[in-house]
């Protein structure tokens, strides 16, 4: 497993994790329109070249936020969040 900064190319493979993991979720623009923020910060988790786990936050000043997190069915209880 692989810990990596979220770049903007993951929105879609994390749209649908988000997607699968909850029953209200965000939709794609909405993890977009937060991955496009100058306060964004965001890191997912890799295995076998796969997206299995998420983290979003936003940040200001001294403070952090986290907006999203999430790790797929299969890998939870392993250390991943």
């Amino acid at each position: 497993m692989e810990i990596r900064p979220w770049i903007y190319e993951d929105n879609k493979e994390i749209s649908l994790l988000e997607n699968e993991c909850f029953s209200n979720f965000w939709s794609f623009q909405m993890i977009s329109d937060t991955f496009t923020q100058d306060n964004f910060l965001g890191f997912v988790a890799v295995d076998n070249g796969k997206i299995i786990g998420f983290l979003a936050t936003v940040w200001c000043i001294d403070e952090c936020e986290i907006e999203l997190i999430a790790v797929k069915n299969d890998y939870r209880r392993q250390g991943v969040a």
